[in-house]
């Protein structure tokens, strides 16, 4: 049955993300609700009520989750380990039922599929073999909230670009800015690209609409060639496009139980996020670069992008459409221009 979130309180977990801060604005700006933003530090959207409360926190949470209709759950730690994550998890799983959380958004990954990126795959694809600690983390919370009393939907984005995107859209523009960037020969991979915003939709749609226990793959209109889409990043900085060089496509990475201790670096970098957000460490580490290389750098993929470089698999998002009668609305080069309008807007053009 749809329920509209107009005018209910919802919380989202990582509010201060790249996807956490717009999924926050749309909510507020779109759907009318009223947000509670859950962060461990860093900056959240204007209009949203910060909450500062870890994962861990059970009556941190519980004070956060008061009164909620409904969570979006985006949080997750990089480089902490799979007994902390989960433990994290279950704790803010025992919150929301403490609360009376009507509904539950999980925001999975489309890497918990055995075959992701060289298959062809839709949410019956396998996803229960060994593979990197992100995998199976994702995937471990998928089966225990399947276990909860929680009525739940479960998204798996694909690469979700857009304005300061840290992965794949600032952390492009800023290789562009500092040097050149280099790409596997051969034959080009296909990047199922999604842009920021429809994933937002996609969220919503299933906190009103989705059956309990829905899984959704969430990908863009159509995908594009992982050379475009460098190539579009370029020509908004005004650099050459990518230049291509032979590369080994190396095997997959080995299967990880868990992860080591983080070191001091790791660390400090944990708490310049919290603290300064992404966007202004990426920032910093562009300069750092700049300094450093003088213009002169050389970008090259570490191995596992090369893998997913030169993927030409496929992935279906029959299943959104069909049951939340949605589809992205965001082709690539609207997605392009909207990052392009804030690159100029920061006085980078």
């Amino acid at each position: 049955m749809s329920e509209t979130l107009r005018g209910k309180r919802v919380a989202v977990t990582g509010a201060s993300g790249f996807i956490g801060r717009r999924l926050s604005r749309v909510l507020m700006d779109e759907a009318g609700a009223a947000v509670v933003a859950v962060t461990r530090g860093g900056g959240v959207e204007a209009g949203a009520r910060a909450a500062h409360a870890a994962l861990g926190d059970e009556a941190g949470l519980r004070r956060a989750l008061d009164g909620c209709h409904a969570v979006f759950h985006l949080a997750y730690e990089f480089g902490a380990t799979r007994a902390a994550l989960l433990g994290g998890f279950e704790t803010l799983l025992r919150a929301c039922a403490a609360a009376g959380v009507a509904r539950f958004v999980q925001f999975s990954s489309i890497a918990v599929y055995d075959d992701w990126p060289g298959g062809d795959l839709t949410e019956d694809s396998a996803c229960d073999a060994p593979g990197i600690l992100y995998k199976r983390v994702k995937r471990a919370m998928e089966l225990t909230l399947a276990d909860s009393a929680l009525t739940h939907a479960i998204l798996q984005p694909t690469i979700v670009y857009g304005p300061r995107s840290p992965q794949w859209s600032a952390r492009l523009l800023h290789q562009f800015r500092t040097g050149a960037v280099i790409l596997p020969d051969g034959e080009d991979g296909l990047c199922h690209a999604v842009y920021v915003g429809d994933v937002a939709g996609a969220a919503i749609a299933a906190a009103e609409r989705a059956p309990n226990g829905a899984r959704y793959i969430v990908s863009g209109q159509t995908p594009v060639p992982w050379r475009t889409f460098y190539a579009a990043h370029a020509e908004i900085v005004g650099a050459p496009a990518p230049r291509l060089a032979p590369m080994e496509t190396p095997p997959p990475p080995p299967p990880e139980e868990d992860a080591a201790p983080p070191g001091p670096l790791s660390g400090l970098a944990r708490v310049a996020r919290r603290s300064l957000g992404e966007t202004a460490v990426q920032d910093i580490r562009a300069t750092l670069q700049r300094l450093k290389s003088r213009g002169k750098a050389e970008h090259w993929p570490a191995p596992h992008e090369i893998r997913l470089l030169r993927a030409r698999g496929s992935c279906s998002i029959a299943r959104l459409r069909n049951d939340l009668g949605y589809a992205p609305r965001v082709d690539f080069a609207e997605g392009m221009a909207w990052i392009a309008e804030d690159w100029r807007s920061r006085g980078r053009g």
